[in-house]
Formats: C-alpha cells, structure tokens, sequence
C-alpha cells in the first residue's frame, strides 16, 4: 500500500474535482490517500482572500491586475517568504506525520511548501504538478518546479506554451488530460440538437431574456434545462414568467452525470465543465467568460476547435439550427484521455 498526499485549494471548483477525482482512483487500487486544502493552512488568509475572489468576479479588472502581479518571479518570492514564516511549520508537521510516498499538486503554490519541507528534511518522496490551467500557464506554477518530479497538462498546446515561457529544459512534461473519472467517458457516434442545457452563472439578464424568448419560438428541439447554480435572482424571474413545457428549471444538477442526457451546453466556460463536455462529447456555446480566470479556456476552445464563443443570442439560435455539430467529434477525440488519471499515477510510479 503507498501512501499519497494531495495538495489542493478550494479557490474555484476545479483544482478540487481533479483532486477528489484522483483520491477516487487511488483508494480503489487500496492506496493510502491524504488530501490537504490550502484554505485550510492559511486558515485567517482564506476568509480575507475568498472575499477578495468573490469581489473580482463582479469586478474582473481586479483580477486581471492580480494576475498580472502574481505572474513576477518577485512576487512569489515574496510569497515564499510569508508562507515560510507563518504557515511552514504546520506544513511540515502534516508531511511528516502522512510520510507520503507520493506528494501530488493540483492548484500552484504549494511547491514553496514542498521546497522549503526538502531544504529542511531531504526529499523522502516522489512529487508531481497536475497543471490545472490551460495555455496561459502563470509563475505559481512553475516557481520552485525543481522540486517537481513530473508536470502533466491538458493539452499538447498548453504543455508547449510552458516550455517557451519558462524556458524549461527538463524532459518532465507530459499531458494527461484533465483527472477525470474514466466511468464519465463516453464517445458519440452523432450529436444532435434536441437537449439543450443553460448555465446561468455568471450570465446577463438581458441575453438570457432575450435568449429564452427566441427559443420559445423555434421547434427544433424538445429539451431546455434552465440550471441556477450562482444566479438566484435571475433564475427565479426566468422560472416565473416561463409557462413553456419544454422548459425545465433546476436549482442544482450533477453536471457529469447529467451529461450524457445534454446534447448542447450554454455555460461559461470553467474548466471543470469544459473537461467534463469534452470527455462526453457535448459541444459548449460560451456566451462569456470571467476574464482572466477562463479567459485561456476560451484561447483553448479556439486552437483546439472545441465549440464556439458567441454573446449574440440570434446568432446562437442560428448556430443551434445549422451548425452540422458531427464536425467537433474528432477535435474531442483528439485531447481527451479516458485513462488520464491512470497514466498520471504510472508515470509517477514508475
């Protein structure tokens, strides 16, 4: 039996989802697994900064300056110096009562801890960084990468642009895909047009109005799941007024289990959800993005011919008519990994 520790951070869904994902596989195979979540060793800083997160939603500029201060060498020296005084020695007193064999990341930062354990203790264990990001590959990731045994991407494209960024000339680099259950995995034949599905997280009440008053009129399909996640006002008002019977309204659905069932998503595009579509087969239409934050999920839709980015609803209702949506089937094919969790632990265990 070996022994893991997963380094993850509740900062957005998807560093979670590929950390809970791989706890699955490795409890499977009867695997010691320990999962540590950043916001609980920083503990005060966590309150603080998931306001802070929670405000540069509604005002993106805020984390676009973040982002581009976050991206300096110094800066994460700075961090390195904060984390080293304040939150170190719990760090340390965590690894070595797990005594992992295995340490893996899943959300940037945590190699500053990882570095500092090793220049106190030696290096007792194997480590790797899942890159949880697309394309724009930020410096959280790559500041103390010589502590990292091995990096695993999404795709071929986000791995090269790492490379030329970083000037990184170690042969460490693989892509795996996103960790995803391989029970979710599931290749069409054909995709249609007749289930469609509405994130409304982070959407504008005027292009869903508008939006939902032109699908009213079309008879193409016979499904529209309306799904509220973080948008309680507007949901309400759309559920109200809608006496469609080829509407219907959710509060919550299991996104990777309902998948199967959708044909389109409209959603922004987080990756957690993107991932999950293209291990499915289910074309997104991405209305918006929360700059900075999916902004590179975006310039990967595009490189990679995914789905489409359109913010003007006739012209998605026109693309929901027209669009031959059995052309994406192959650019799926070609970046998914139904064995991505198995081929990360192979290679690290190798």
């Amino acid at each position: 039996m070996k022994k893991y520790l997963i380094l993850t951070a509740s900062y957005w869904s998807w560093h979670n989802t590929a950390a809970e994902a791989i706890e699955k596989y490795l409890v499977n195979k009867w695997d010691n697994v320990d999962i540590l979540d950043l916001t609980d060793l920083l503990k005060k800083w966590w309150d603080n900064s998931r306001k802070f997160y929670s405000l540069s939603e509604k005002m993106p500029f805020i984390w676009d300056a973040t982002f581009t201060l976050l991206d300096q060498q110094f800066t994460n020296e700075i961090l390195n110096i904060i984390f080293k005084s304040i939150y170190q020695k719990e760090f340390n007193d965590i690894v070595n009562d797990i005594k992992p064999d295995y340490i893996i990341c899943t959300f940037p930062n945590w190699p500053i801890f990882i570095n500092n354990y090793c220049n106190l203790y030696g290096k007792k264990f194997t480590t790797c960084s899942i890159i949880t990001d697309a394309i724009e590959i930020w410096m959280p990731w790559y500041f103390c990468s010589w502590i990292i045994d091995q990096f695993f991407f999404i795709d071929e494209n986000s791995k090269i642009y790492f490379r030329r960024k970083f000037k990184h000339k170690i042969n460490n680099l693989n892509v795996s895909f996103f960790p995803i259950e391989t029970k979710y995995f599931l290749d069409k034949t054909e995709i249609s047009n007749q289930s469609i599905a509405i994130l409304l997280t982070w959407m504008k009440k005027d292009f869903v109005v508008k939006l939902l008053e032109l699908l009213k009129k079309e008879f193409f399909y016979k499904k529209i799941l309306v799904i509220k996640w973080r948008n309680d006002k507007l949901f309400n008002k759309l559920k109200v007024k809608n006496n469609d019977s080829r509407f219907e309204y959710y509060d919550f659905i299991n996104i990777k289990d309902e998948l199967k069932n959708i044909d389109i998503f409209i959603t922004k595009p987080g990756w957690a959800v993107m991932s999950e579509c293209i291990a499915q087969d289910v074309p997104i239409i991405a209305p918006n993005y929360i700059p900075w934050q999916e902004e590179w999920n975006i310039k990967l839709m595009q490189i990679e011919n995914l789905w489409i980015f359109e913010d003007d609803p006739e012209k998605i209702i026109f693309d929901l008519k027209y669009i031959d949506w059995n052309k994406f089937l192959p650019n799926f094919q070609n970046v998914k990994k139904s064995n991505s969790i198995e081929s990360i632990i192979k290679t690290i265990e190798k």
